[in-house]
């Protein structure tokens, strides 16, 4: 983890019953969604659709008042996001492991004038814990557009937030969750589609267009995005997490990115591991 920031520890709020089934939606014109205590849960994104035009379109999770919370807000049609929770609890770690999360770490870009225009990477905790995608904000209209979590493999190494963009702005913030013993040496543990292990021995995956793309196995990890991009029109596009039944009856995370018009929709998603000991 990176020292320096706020960190929330697990006291006596007790989780609610989280499991890997249920999802928490937000729709624009509606009031913020509530979500479990986050002292005792950590929670992420699995799904951001509608038209993203500019800083007037948000989807956002975060944490107020001690409790997740999901929101946003819209000038156009069809913003919605979804968000998933575990319980801290459900990590598995040494004895003795804490488990603690940032504040919101965010950044934008911001395009006076023509062309693209790349951010300086903001930095998130150390590669001994997972940094997850919680907000995206701004004018999504192709594949220049672009919000990517670089995980870093190295435990005392930050992982960065970057982004990417042609248009005039975009924005993102993320959260991060360590679990272990602080200043260890070891880094978070990721299945992914070339096994398990540390973030670039498991590998990321990728989303294809129009298709669907089976990840870890719900009993195994929890899965979120890395990488958000493209023409977001509408309700029809966006990108989506959720859970799977796999050819031979394993239920499986599974990434799908749907567009119904402009460049397509893109997305890369990670898989943090249930067991980190």
């Amino acid at each position: 983890m990176k020292r320096g920031l706020t960190m929330m520890v697990a006291g006596s709020l007790l989780a609610a019953p989280v499991t890997a089934d249920q999802v928490f939606m937000w729709s624009q014109g509606q009031p913020v969604t509530s979500l479990p205590p986050a002292p005792a849960n950590f929670c992420y994104l699995t799904n951001v659709s509608g038209k993203f035009r500019g800083y007037g379109e948000r989807v956002r999770l975060r944490v107020m008042n001690g409790k997740w919370e999901l929101g946003g807000a819209s000038q156009q049609i069809d913003v919605t996001a979804w968000a998933r929770c575990f319980a801290r609890s459900e990590i598995k770690a040494a004895p003795g492991a804490v488990r603690w999360a940032s504040e919101e770490i965010s950044a934008t870009a911001d395009n006076p004038g023509s062309g693209c225009v790349n951010t300086t990477p903001r930095n998130a905790w150390w590669g001994d814990a997972v940094t997850v995608l919680t907000m995206v904000t701004g004018a999504f209209k192709g594949l220049g557009e672009r919000v990517t979590i670089a995980q870093s493999g190295d435990a005392f190494g930050p992982s960065t937030l970057l982004l990417n963009s042609c248009q005039k702005q975009l924005g993102a913030g993320v959260y991060s969750f360590f679990v272990g013993k602080p200043s260890s040496g070891k880094t978070a543990r990721f299945i992914g589609p070339n096994g398990v292990g540390t973030a670039a021995q498991a590998g990321e995956y990728q989303s294809v267009p129009n298709q669907n793309v089976m990840m870890a196995p719900l009993t195994e990890a929890f899965c979120y995005f890395t990488s958000v991009s493209g023409t977001f029109n509408g309700g029809g596009e966006r990108v989506t997490i959720v859970p799977a039944q796999d050819a031979n009856g394993v239920n499986r995370w599974q990434l799908q990115a749907r567009h119904a018009s402009g460049q397509g929709t893109d997305a890369c998603a990670r898989c943090y591991a249930r067991n980190q000991g």
